[in-house]
C-alpha cells in the first residue's frame, strides 16, 4: 500500500492552506448541519491563523465543526472557536505583560504573526505593517526572527 509515501509538513507551517481548508470545512458541515454559514469573521480568521495546529488538519476540522454547532448566524465568530484557540490569545498576553519589556515583545509577536500570514514573505509582511522592507529586516534581526 505504502508505494509513494507523500510528506506533508505540519499545518503550523503552511498557513496559507489555513483559508482554503476552512472554506472546505464550512462547505461539509453546511450541508451536514443543514446551515448557511458563509465565511469566518476576520477577529475569528486571525484567531485560526496564529494558533500552532498541534493537531493539524483535524484539529482544525473538528473547531470548524464546533463553531458550526456553536454559530446561529451566516458568520463564525471568535466566540464560537473552541476555548483553546480563544484561550492562546489570552494566555500570550498575560506572558507578554509578565515580560521585561511588554511594548518590545508586543511588537516582536506582532511581526512574527504577520510573517506567518504572509508565508514569510518579507515584501508582503512590510506592506502589511506599514513598514520598509528594510525596517522589517532591521526588526527581525533585533528580536531575532530568522527567516524561514
Amino acid at each position: 500500500m505504502n508505494v509513494v509515501p507523500i510528506t506533508l509538513p505540519p499545518l503550523r507551517e503552511r498557513t496559507e492552506d489555513i483559508p482554503l481548508l476552512i472554506e472546505h470545512f464550512i462547505k461539509i458541515f453546511g450541508k451536514r448541519f443543514n446551515k448557511t454559514i458563509t465565511n469566518v469573521s476576520s477577529d475569528a480568521m486571525d484567531l485560526l491563523l496564529d494558533y500552532p495546529w498541534p493537531g493539524n488538519v483535524r484539529q482544525l476540522e473538528h473547531a470548524i465543526e464546533h463553531a458550526f454547532i456553536h454559530c446561529t448566524g451566516r458568520i463564525i465568530q471568535t466566540g464560537h472557536l473552541p476555548d483553546e484557540i480563544n484561550q492562546k490569545s489570552s494566555l500570550l498576553i498575560n506572558r507578554i505583560i509578565n515580560t521585561e519589556n511588554p511594548i518590545k515583545e508586543i511588537e516582536k509577536e506582532v511581526i512574527l504573526s504577520a510573517l506567518r500570514k504572509n508565508n514569510w514573505n518579507r515584501e508582503k509582511t512590510a506592506k502589511v505593517l506599514k513598514i520598509s522592507r528594510i525596517t522589517l529586516w532591521r526588526k527581525m534581526k533585533k528580536y531575532s526572527i530568522q527567516n524561514k
